[in-house]
């Protein structure tokens, strides 16, 4: 009984680490996307990962 209450003990830990990376990416991504759709505005070649707003 011990064996199985440490493996959920585990898998809950990997799950609340997963679910806090996915949040720190999906905000690191949220700001960083002015800064890198400006870029692209200004720059003459187009890449094609981002719209132009012309």
């Amino acid at each position: 009984m011990a064996a199985s209450k440490n493996k959920i003990g585990f898998v809950l830990a990997g799950l609340l680490l997963s679910i806090l990376m996915a949040s720190m990416d999906n905000t690191i991504v949220a700001t960083a996307m002015g800064i890198l759709s400006a870029s692209s505005a200004d720059s003459t070649s187009s890449s094609g990962l981002l719209p132009r707003t012309w």
